[in-house]
């Protein structure tokens, strides 16, 4: 099994830089020259593809390495890494031309969780908050909530999170096998039938605080 690419602040600098960004050539690239020809990969981008606020990419088989890039319009810039095999390194500080940079790094005894934030100009950080369940790791950014499978095989199995603080929230959840999921928010179906198709593996949507179960039925 290959070891992944260490993680280069230059290649990050130059993707948030890109009008590309949000492509998946361009999350790809970050993975190293020969991510192409060493590994088949998920991908996904939205919820607006034309003006997309977070693009995802993950090596699948045994799924190495998942990257998560969000850029909302009015927030700064986020990368998330979940990382089965560690090997986060930087090629030079983290003090990117243009960005300020705050880097939040959870470390337990499983997969490797990392956020980093890139914050233009005077432009604050948002708060950090690392969150999940039981087969859920990932965290809360903002208004945003990132969480990854926990686990190398993608989920069958239905799932679950909470959301304890109040707030309008955009969820993304990676490491799901494809097929028809049914999402209930505090004991309530929210969306009956939302697709989680082969080449994407992530499921997205919009809520609120309470408690979220989801399950694959097809």
């Amino acid at each position: 099994m290959t070891q992944p690419v260490p993680l280069e602040s230059r290649a990050i600098e130059a993707l948030l830089e890109s009008p590309s960004w949000h492509e998946r050539k361009a999350l790809t690239a970050l993975f190293g020259r020969d991510a192409e020809r060493a590994a088949a990969f998920e991908y996904s981008c939205g919820p607006d593809q034309r003006r997309p606020e977070f693009a995802f990419v993950a090596e699948t088989g045994a799924r190495r390495r998942a990257l998560v890039m969000l850029k909302p319009p009015a927030s700064p810039a986020a990368l998330v890494i979940f990382d089965f095999a560690p090997a986060l390194r930087q090629s030079a500080p983290l003090n990117l031309k243009r960005f300020r940079a705050k880097t939040d790094i959870l470390k337990p005894e499983g997969p490797f969780l990392c956020v980093i934030q890139f914050s233009a100009n005077e432009t604050a950080p948002a708060a950090v908050e690392f969150t999940g369940s039981v087969d859920l790791e990932g965290a809360r950014i903002g208004d945003w909530i990132v969480l990854f499978h926990n686990e190398p095989d993608s989920a069958r199995e239905p799932q679950f999170f909470f959301v304890d603080r109040e707030g309008h929230v955009k969820c993304l959840i990676a490491g799901l096998a494809p097929g028809a999921w049914e999402l209930w928010h505090n004991g309530f179906v929210k969306e009956p039938s939302l697709e989680v198709s082969p080449r994407a593996g992530t499921l997205y949507f919009e809520g609120a605080a309470g408690s979220y179960f989801f399950r694959r039925y097809r």
